[in-house]
């Protein structure tokens, strides 16, 4: 069987793409998978790196100016004509939608050739490209049960949870199992901006080390700040003495997991379904930009379940740090706070979502033979 992903682009579409065909090699060793993306650096270093081939399409996201309609309409057409040519070539039985637009052309091309289609939609709220190629898809693979109310078009909607790579749930399972007191008697503090971090936490968090800078003495701080951010960061630390490992991209999350005690962090779905697979309970920033501000929805859901403490990230200086410092202390100080949190957010895991979703791939493959074959 031969499954292609479309889309990536960025952690939290790539990662669930990635985790799923990991689930699929597991069980059907001989299966082809390819990946079909913008041609990103950083993607094409991620797919390589596990092992999968990779195409290239331009696409380009709906802006809402003159300009930016006709680049999309340009970019996304040119994308669409090269993935019916690599439809035609590779002869996939299924492809996956990772969400974002740089999963359009392909998601189209595949409604067009009659290649089924599953779409992995990882947040609340659902992205405008799911929205619109759902109205071709045999199944919505969704992460939060309240997506489903969300899709105009109903195709099959399987609650199925956001995949998560089998490292850091392998890394979890070794830390379950390890003594029950490991994260407070060597306690990890980690800030996370997404892939390509996240410049206003940054800020927040340099600006909050003043006033926590006493209760982190003994704790240990991993920080990722994304490439442009990491000198000055480094030197706020090391001007309020603390010693932190400041780096730009963490490569090895499944060890960060496995050692991590307490968490500050955007409010994307993957990053989300991973700190519930870890146990590892958090403080979010939701991106305010984000679209139809899913990330708000995204951690909303976490706080009501007790996992997580929601920090809104404000422009106005001052106000995030003093909120962050708020929701930060008595986690700092009050392990059995964090304990409660840990086993809420491992409430809510799911850590076989990549198995639930690779059984509707099947399904849907298995499927649309027979229906070529009684045609």
């Amino acid at each position: 069987m031969h499954i292609m992903f479309a889309g990536g682009g960025t952690g939290g579409h790539l990662f669930p793409g990635l985790a799923v065909a990991e689930a699929v090699a597991r069980r059907e060793p001989a299966a082809r998978i390819s990946f079909c993306g913008t041609g990103k650096e950083w993607e094409r270093t991620q797919v390589a790196a596990a092992g999968y081939d990779y195409h290239s399409l331009p696409a380009a996201p709906l802006v809402a100016s003159p300009l930016g309609v006709l680049r999309a309409i340009y970019s996304n057409g040119v994308g669409y004509r090269a993935a019916r040519r690599i439809i035609e070539s590779a002869l996939p039985d299924v492809v996956v939608g990772l969400g974002g637009y740089s999963s359009l052309p392909l998601g189209l091309a595949a409604a067009r050739l009659g290649v089924p289609l599953v779409l992995l939609e990882q947040n609340l709220i659902p992205g405008r490209a799911n929205r619109w190629l759902a109205r071709w898809a045999a199944t919505v693979c969704v992460s939060f049960d309240e997506s489903a109310e969300q899709f105009s078009v109903r195709p099959r909607i399987v609650a199925t949870g956001n995949p998560v790579r089998a490292a850091i749930i392998d890394a979890s399972a070794e830390r379950a199992n390890a003594a029950s007191q490991f994260r407070d008697t060597s306690p990890l503090l980690v800030i996370l901006g997404g892939s390509q971090g996240a410049h206003s936490i940054n800020q927040h968090v340099v600006e909050s080390l003043g006033r926590v800078a006493g209760y982190l003495a003994d704790w240990q701080i991993i920080h990722q700040t994304g490439a442009k951010d990491a000198d000055w960061v480094r030197a706020a630390y090391a001007a309020v003495g603390l010693n932190c490992d400041v780096r730009p991209f963490i490569s090895d999350m499944a060890d960060v997991y496995r050692r991590a005690t307490l968490a500050v962090a955007r409010a994307g779905a993957t990053t989300l379904a991973e700190l519930a697979v870890a146990g590892v309970p958090a403080i979010l920033l939701p991106f305010p930009f984000a679209a139809a501000n899913h990330q708000w929805h995204n951690a909303q859901a976490f706080g009501r379940a007790g996992s997580a403490i929601v920090v809104d990230d404000r422009p106005e200086p001052g106000r995030s740090a003093t909120a962050l410092v708020s929701g930060l202390m008595p986690l700092l100080r009050l392990p059995e706070l964090r304990r409660e949190m840990r086993l809420s957010m491992l409430k809510i895991a799911q850590p076989s979502a990549a198995s639930a979703i690779v059984d509707e791939i099947h399904a849907v493959a298995a499927n649309s033979r027979l229906a070529r074959q009684s045609a």
